[in-house]
């Protein structure tokens, strides 16, 4: 009996422990759907053309810093939550981190979600409050999980003093004045632009037409 009596101890001990588990993965992962104004994707919209499109372009597919929509980014956020890309948003520009404030960094999040699949709602509004953004996935998750496991390719990230130097790298101001003293290196005669005259369309005649 003491047998028999030990098995169901330790069988409820095990099913106590599996459900312990499945109860905390469920509440790992984030559920509920995040409520996203119009009006707060207006203002993200704004805050991001202003702050941070000259670096991801305001179509989010990237210039001197990386893309922030596409496949390869959803790959990469696609387990991430909301408070996650707050604070990645509240850590640009590298140069100026901290640059927006806490709320403009919450709209930039909205719009930045609103590409993302996630519903525009009526009313309701993203905060700066990163323990009830956790409860938000950052990708809508069906859109998610249709891109993940994918690699994302490997993205250097450019600065001003990155372009400076591409800049720095070409011909000098004297090689330039060297080259424009070669008449023989221009395709006109007369060694500058005004010899490209425009040129007036005509109706062909009909009797070439014909």
């Amino acid at each position: 009996m003491a047998g028999i009596g030990n098995g169901f101890l330790r069988l409820a001990v095990a099913a106590g422990i599996a459900l312990s588990s499945i109860a905390w993965a469920t509440a790992a992962e984030p559920q509920a759907q995040p409520k996203l104004s119009q009006a707060q994707v207006d203002r993200g919209l704004v805050a991001f053309n202003s702050n941070c499109a000259s670096c991801h372009y305001t179509l989010l597919t990237g210039t001197l810093g990386p893309p922030l929509i596409g496949p390869a980014f959803f790959a990469k956020w696609g387990d991430k939550t909301a408070a996650d890309l707050y604070r990645q948003v509240r850590a640009m520009p590298p140069s100026n981190p901290g640059a927006l404030t806490p709320q403009q960094s919450a709209d930039v999040l909205a719009f930045l979600m609103s590409n993302y699949n996630n519903k525009i709602s009526g009313s309701g509004e993203l905060t700066p409050d990163e323990k009830a953004l956790r409860a938000f996935s950052a990708i809508e998750p069906a859109t998610a999980k249709k891109f993940a496991g994918m690699s994302a390719p490997r993205f250097t990230t450019r600065t001003m003093e990155d372009v400076s130097a591409v800049v720095a790298g070409g011909p000098t101001q004297a090689q330039l004045s060297a080259a424009d003293s070669k008449t023989t290196d221009w395709l006109t005669s007369v060694h500058d632009y005004s010899a490209q005259l425009p040129i007036h369309s005509r109706p062909i005649p009909s009797s070439i037409a014909d």
